[in-house]
């Protein structure tokens, strides 16, 4: 199919409000889409074969566009000229700030005052819009950010999000699985060295050491060295890890020991949790929740909904935040949460 009917399919199940989902994978040039057949809100089981689309809370519903009842079309991505170079106006919101560095001085003192080791706490940003033409931006998202996991999803009893997510939850091939720790965070300058403070490093340490924990029972798990990763214009750390599961081992059973890992949620996961629902003061809803396809054809492509921001009305809501230690700074906090937003931003 032509790009052009592509997203002519797209546009009219959107108009039709029915539900739909269009993304490309990393690295890859070719664009697929789910288009379900009538508009009913469909819960994933353990079993299933569709794209799944989960939210922050494991015990919140995880919907499913099921691929028994969507049209499923594919088309090649026509590159077009992007750059990342543009210069973000950010919203000014001087109490959005104040509350942002309060949040992470009380996650600080938490940390230093009791067994949590990594919380990661988040904000929103409010960004008004006027004409979106969600095609447009999803095509936009796709040629800046070509190495990321680029998605737009709409259901009608849901709503519309897209995103840019660099992070895998888990892939899963005949058995074969990857899985990855990603964590810390810096500006991609150029000609600049990257080089990570102590802190970060254990930081992203955490992810890992926590990610093979729950793989203590699988086959010929290996560990790839710590290697930076380019997002955007960020940088991060990641550490990539494979393995096998054994034979009717259920891949929904591995993406609940997984999510949410300690890169979205913190360490020790209870207490991490407990703080963020106490504290953050939002529901998250499908921010660091994770999406992708599941079960298709013996194949699993889950993400990590990063980078990402819901569609309202009249405005767009992008979704930030980061991973706090007990060697944090809340001023350097919310300037990741800022630099984090700047890829939706930059769409805007």
């Amino acid at each position: 199919m032509n790009i052009r009917a592509f997203y002519m399919e797209c546009s009219y199940a959107y108009e039709q409000k029915r539900p739909m989902v269009c993304f490309k994978h990393p690295s890859f040039n070719n664009l697929k889409a789910y288009i379900q057949n009538d508009n009913h809100l469909y819960e994933n089981t353990d079993e299933s074969s569709g794209f799944v689309f989960a939210p922050f809370l494991a015990s919140d519903k995880t919907i499913i566009f099921p691929a028994t009842q969507s049209k499923i079309i594919s088309s090649n991505l026509i590159k077009s000229p992007q750059t990342s170079d543009t210069i973000v106006l950010h919203p000014d919101n001087k109490t959005a700030k104040e509350q942002h560095l309060r949040l992470v001085q009380n996650a600080i003192t938490t940390i230093k005052d009791t067994a949590l080791q990594k919380v990661v706490v988040s904000r929103k940003i409010e960004v008004k819009l006027s004409g979106f033409d969600f095609i447009k931006v999803f095509h936009s998202i796709c040629n800046l950010y070509p190495t990321a996991f680029t998605y737009c999803w709409y259901h009608p009893k849901i709503g519309l999000w897209l995103g840019a997510t660099p992070e895998r939850l888990l892939t899963v091939s005949d058995y074969h699985f990857k899985t990855m720790a990603l964590a810390a965070t810096q500006a991609a300058v150029e000609n600049k060295k990257v080089e990570w403070k102590t802190k970060e490093k254990n930081e992203q340490q955490l992810v890992t050491n926590y990610i093979l924990e729950q793989l203590t029972d699988l086959e010929n798990v290996t560990v790839s060295k710590p290697s930076n990763k380019k997002a955007g214009n960020l940088w991060h750390i990641c550490t990539e890890i494979s393995g096998k599961l054994p034979e009717q081992f259920p891949v929904s059973r591995l993406i609940k020991r997984l999510h949410p890992t300690p890169a979205v949620c913190g360490l020790p996961k209870t207490p991490a949790l407990a703080f963020i629902k106490k504290y953050e003061n939002y529901d998250r809803k499908y921010y660091t929740g994770y999406l992708g396809e599941l079960n298709m054809e013996g194949k699993t492509d889950i993400y990590v909904n990063l980078r990402c921001m819901e569609i309202t009305k009249k405005q767009a809501i992008i979704y930030a935040g980061g991973g706090i230690t007990a060697d944090s700074y809340p001023q350097s906090e919310w300037e990741e949460t800022q630099r984090k937003s700047e890829t939706m931003l930059i769409v805007l």
